[in-house]
């Protein structure tokens, strides 16, 4: 037996407790070879190898749900009731006798036909019953979950868009394990088990059918999905770590990778290390550029061996190898493209230009030698309306993606007409958050704190009493005022940097013969580094005097990181930072709690 085959063996024994056996099977057969053994027992195992008593049980289960069955395979009926907006289950009870039996009877076939292997007739009906159930979403949450497993289950295995498994099925089968923990329905170790199953499945769809951003998505987005499944990688699973740093690396997150990877990497190293926890590391904490290039093939080497990574083992090689002259050049200004060339195995050109482009997209500008061997960083992009307009663009294509799924479940759900201004409201409100929260409370503060107040005063006012002038009046001075503090807190700023091109000076004493202690400081050994590359590069003989940093040298290097904007994200990410401690304290104590339970 060979180490991969052995490395192959580990791998499904650690996957599959977390998997239905339905979607294990597919991943045996899809991306594990001489398994047929092993696929031949799971088969057995199933209905899908016991015809003559799948027969027999379809029949008796389609005679219980034949008043459902009926109704659906009506067509024109159906269609009628769905245009109409009465395809619900309270509609169906007075109009057709049909109670919440009928549809687990119905469930109950759904579940047959899945168990059969005929997942495309059960997702059919799963989707009918999810459909009917939408007012009953509150009411019968434990069996509308049944129903959402099911149906993640069949989208799975149907290998659907990622749009459809995420937007119908999964954020809801989150909403619902949470809210059965809420109510105590569930214990905090099942609700445990249920989003780990849920994170498992997702990560075998999402690398299964290049969909590798999803699994990213749910582990880096708090908005929608919050910090539950971080939770789960670090309480019971930090053999995920490598699909998270994979995907991330895949996804060209950066940025996530510093602030969500990094934490949890360093917290959890004691427990479980590989080698692309230990790139990340070398990369963001160390800056050890030659140990992380060294650990660009055996990233390439690991992706190989894995049953879910091994397809995008050459593109995790070549965003890795990108990444760390993208760090490097951020920290030196500057790079040899020849030796960008060689470490990548990529030709010159094509070398320069995927690095020159992956720059742009972080917001630098950049500078190119005549004889294209040397690449600098010149610094942030001058060209604003540029960046703006790149940012408006990938904003607007995703909103596009959740308007086109948003309107395909409003048509269903709409039964008020002023569900129409309610869509351009809300449109309104979310869109300044995909720029920035900054931005986004800031208009919120400013903006909209007069209106609503103002419309809880027209809620409460009784229908026959007039409008108070003496609330008009102070609803306009609101307004104004609101302008006026946003105008006098952002305007100067306006004028003196975007108008007048003026910057800050610090009008402080000269300290640049004042030697600093470099000692346990991160930025004073990266400071070290520099002046260390600049003497080797002039010549100079590395004497210990040399390597010493004066103070303008260290205020010059914070000031750039802060303007730059990497200073706070470095002192996040830094466990000797007080920065770290506050806000990690708290996130570490509640591990701890969870970890003993």
């Amino acid at each position: 037996m060979t180490s991969t085959t052995e490395s192959h063996i580990a791998q499904i024994k650690r996957l599959a407790p977390y998997l239905d056996s339905h979607i294990l099977l597919q991943f045996l057969k899809n991306h594990v070879p001489n398994s047929d053994k092993l696929q031949e027992q799971l088969t057995n195992s199933l209905l899908i190898s016991q015809k003559e008593k799948v027969q027999q049980l379809e029949e008796d289960a389609k005679n219980e749900a034949s008043k459902l069955l009926t109704l659906l395979n009506n067509h024109q009926e159906f269609q009628k009731l769905r245009s109409d907006r009465e395809f619900t289950l309270e509609k169906l009870q007075e109009d057709k006798g049909i109670q919440l039996q009928d549809c687990k009877k119905l469930f109950a076939y759904a579940k047959l036909q899945y168990e059969a292997g005929e997942y495309k007739s059960a997702e059919k009906y799963l989707f009918h019953l999810k459909e009917i159930l939408t007012q009953e979403q509150q009411t019968q949450i434990e069996f509308v979950l049944q129903v959402f497993w099911g149906l993640l289950s069949s989208e799975i295995l149907l290998q659907r868009e990622k749009q459809t498994v995420e937007n119908t099925t999964l954020r809801k089968l989150k909403e619902f394990i949470e809210k059965l923990q809420q109510e105590q329905v569930h214990s905090y170790q099942e609700s445990m088990s249920h989003k780990a199953w849920l994170l498992h499945q997702i990560l075998v769809y999402s690398f299964s059918n290049n969909y590798t951003d999803l699994f990213a998505d749910i582990l880096t987005n708090r908005a929608v999905y919050g910090t539950v499944f971080l939770n789960i990688i670090q309480i019971k699973s930090q053999y995920l770590l490598r699909y998270l740093v994979a995907s991330l690396l895949l996804k060209r997150e950066v940025d996530e990778l510093l602030e969500t990877a990094l934490p949890i990497i360093l917290q959890e190293k004691d427990q479980y290390s590989d080698v692309f926890t230990e790139f990340i590391e070398a990369l963001y904490e160390d800056f050890d550029f030659d140990r992380a290039q060294s650990l660009v093939q055996k990233i390439a080497e690991e992706a190989q061996n894995d049953l879910l990574l091994k397809n995008f083992a050459t593109q995790l090689q070549n965003q890795a190898g990108l990444l760390v002259y993208e760090v490097k050049s951020q920290i030196y200004k500057s790079v040899d493209l020849s030796q960008l060339a060689a470490d990548t195995g990529k030709d010159h050109t094509e070398a320069l230009h995927l690095l020159e482009e992956n720059m742009k997209e972080e917001g630098f500008s950049v500078d190119v030698t005549p004889d294209q061997k040397t690449f600098t960083l010149v610094g942030q992009l001058a060209d604003t309306k540029g960046r703006i307009e790149m940012k408006t663009n990938l904003m607007v294509q995703r909103t596009i993606q959740l308007n086109e799924h948003y309107q395909k479940q409003l048509q269903f759900l709409k039964t008020q007409q002023n569900l129409q201004a309610l869509d351009g409201f809300v449109t309104g409100l979310t869109l300044p958050h995909f720029l920035s929260e900054n931005v986004y409370m800031t208009l919120a503060t400013c903006f909209l704190r007069p209106h609503l107040k103002f419309k809880e005063y027209l809620d409460n006012k009784p229908e026959d009493m007039a409008l108070s002038t003496q609330v008009l009046d102070q609803y306009v001075k609101d307004t104004l005022t609101s302008f006026l503090k946003f105008f006098v807190i952002i305007g100067p700023v306006i004028y003196y940097t975007h108008i007048k091109k003026e910057e800050v000076q610090l009008l402080e004493k000269d300290k640049d013969n004042v030697p600093i202690m470099t000692t346990k400081d991160k930025y004073s050994q990266i400071l070290i580094k520099m002046k260390e590359k600049e003497l080797s590069e002039a010549g100079e003989h590395l004497a210990s005097e040399k390597k010493q940093i004066s103070f303008q040298d260290y205020e010059k290097f914070i000031e750039q990181l802060e303007k730059e904007k990497k200073f706070q994200v470095l002192e996040r990410n830094n466990p000797d930072s007080l920065l770290y401690g506050k806000e990690k304290g708290e996130e570490l104590q509640q591990l701890k709690h969870a970890k003993e339970l």
